[in-house]
């Protein structure tokens, strides 16, 4: 089943943001907290949308452990465990394979953190934060580097419900090391007039392609009470200043009240000179009398939004999940169109304004709670519950089709952020009903992106020169190869030579010879080569050797 061109009506469009002086008059964020903002703008962009600057304070957010948790192994055995209820897990995977995991321990009423760097074989212990908060989301800045946020608790600490929160690990090789922040968008003064509160959802997405701060953009719901204003549930962006860290900058709608749940995701290819956001919202219509889906876009380099559009369907739609990469766009949604509750897909490869639709799955079961993962070009991969099981589906087509659901496990529970996927939804933590409470468990989805493998190695023996060879030994062509070899040493540090070598494509299989050519010098040598493609992985070797006079000898 399929529809084209669903109605995107664009209620409003920004042209841009033009920026004012700025205010430095210190504010207290409430009267209960103890952190202080700096400066504001206010901006109003056409009676809709409005966004102000607002500086944030770094905060001890997280605290010591106060129990120690036994490392846990899978096997069947459940990845979190313990008295209460463990649930609304968050993954994150970096590069190396180290697994990051954040969830709620209801036992405690706090968030747990969690770290595996086998792969999610076993799982450590990091730290408990003993100030309650819900919904957390963790994302991939880069490599290693991880942010992470969450909703505040409705508490006098968290400016009832009106603080974003942000965490950051700098690198999960040492998850002890981390930072936090705060920013009090409760505050209710002439100068700070604000009022934001008891929020209700929030998700992260990350992107490295700007400036170091630029973590990449946390979208949430929140309520906003100031004088006359009395707005509920209305959608709210916010992106860090480039120029001025900690000060961020935050986006809202008055136009589009009684929203519920939140995704967002950031497209890493740049679209010309941009690179958009997309932020997706569940809406109650009140004049429909139906839930809608709106699709907030932003560009991340200019900050200037295009507007946000409805997306409407023949029933209701409800908790978005959305996924971006090289102007395709993949939005998943539950819908009872059909009578009962199935999963639709969004899709496009031109971006927002073409959007077509597909059915992930449409039983006659209810199938609920999807989340989805770009994988690599058109291929995403998602999850959702049917029937107390976790299912898996894949698309290769951006969106048009999707395979055959696979069970991924049982006695899940059926219930919003029941289950997370990672980056390239390679894994997935998701609750699991053991009859007594409920725990988390830890499964492996899908292989990740197909890459290439640069193997480098440098040829042993004696002769004139020495040289190499650069192999692809992956499961994807690279492109754009990049070899250097250096031989340096030999007496007085009289041998110093550089070569290059590269190749435009080298396919899986093929290899890519480098040579120093000849040398002369006398003594002890080293010899290092390394590669790196456009994908990313990269090839280095390291070997001594000697050099007499034109002969050349690497051990």
């Amino acid at each position: 089943m399929k529809r084209k061109n669903i109605l995107l009506a664009v209620t409003l469009v920004i042209a841009g943001l033009v920026i004012s002086s700025v205010v430095s008059i210190p504010a207290k964020l409430s009267t209960d907290s103890e952190f202080e903002n700096k400066k504001a703008i206010v901006q109003e962009m056409d009676g809709a949308i409005q966004c102000a600057s607002l500086v944030g304070e770094k905060i001890e957010l997280f605290r010591k452990p106060v129990f120690n948790n036994p490392v846990s192994t899978l096997m069947g055995d459940p990845a979190f465990t313990g008295p209460g209820d463990q649930i609304h897990p968050a993954i994150v995977r970096t590069e190396s394979g180290i697994l990051g995991a954040v969830y709620l321990d209801g036992n405690l009423d706090n968030a747990s953190w969690e770290v595996s760097t086998d792969d999610g074989q076993t799982w450590t212990h990091l730290l408990t934060d003993n100030v309650s908060y819900d919904y957390p989301s963790i994302k991939l800045w880069d490599g290693e580097r991880v942010f992470a946020t969450a909703v505040p608790g409705c508490v006098p600490y968290y400016g009832y419900g009106g603080m974003t929160l942000l965490a950051e690990i700098p690198d999960m090789n040492d998850p002890s090391v981390f930072n936090s922040y705060g920013w009090g968008w409760n505050v209710t003064t002439p100068e700070y007039p604000y009022g934001f509160n008891n929020m209700t959802d929030v998700d992260l997405a990350c992107d490295d392609s700007q400036n170091f701060v630029e973590y990449g953009v946390l979208s949430c719901i929140m309520s906003k009470n100031y004088g006359v204003e009395n707005y509920t549930n209305i959608p709210f962006m916010q992106l860090a200043d480039p120029d001025e860290w900690p000060t961020v900058w935050g986006w809202w709608s008055t136009w589009h009240t009684n929203c519920s749940h939140t995704d967002v995701d950031i497209d890493p290819v740049r679209q010309g000179s941009y690179q958009w956001i997309y932020a997706l919202y569940d809406w109650y219509d009140t004049d429909a009398g139906d839930w809608k889906l709106l699709a907030w876009r932003l560009d991340f380099i200019a900050r200037i939004s295009s507007g946000i559009i409805p997306i409407d369907g023949e029933g209701n739609l409800k908790y978005p999940a959305v996924a971006a990469y090289d102007d395709n766009i993949v939005i998943l949604a539950e819908t009872d169109e059909n009578g009962n509750k199935d999963i639709i897909c969004y899709y496009s490869d031109s971006g927002i304004f073409n959007l077509e639709t597909s059915f992930v799955a449409e039983e006659v079961d209810d199938e609920m709670y999807p989340d989805v993962r770009h994988v690599q070009d058109q291929k995403f991969e998602c999850t959702f519950v049917k029937g107390g099981k976790l299912y898996k589906s894949m698309t290769e087509n951006g969106g048009e089709t999707w395979s055959t659901p696979v069970e991924v496990d049982d006695n899940v529970v059926e219930e919003y952020k029941t289950s997370d996927l990672s980056e390239h939804a390679m894994r997935a933590l998701y609750e699991v009903d053991n009859g007594n409470d409920i725990d988390i468990y830890f499964s492996e989805i899908g292989e990740g992106p197909m890459l290439p493998e640069l193997n480098v190695t440098i040829k042993s023996g004696f002769g004139l020169g020495t040289s190499a060879t650069i192999e692809n030994t992956g499961d994807a062509d690279a492109t754009n190869v990049e070899c250097t070899m250096t031989v340096t040493g030999g007496i007085l540090g009289m041998i110093n030579k550089t070569k290059t070598a590269n190749e435009t494509s080298l396919i899986m299989g093929a290899d890519l010879k480098i040579s120093s050519g000849l040398l002369l010098g006398f003594g002890p040598i080293e010899v290092t080569v390394s590669a790196e493609c456009d994908e990313g992985p990269s090839g280095f070797e390291t070997k001594e050797g000697t050099q007499i006079i034109i002969f050349t000898l690497v051990n």
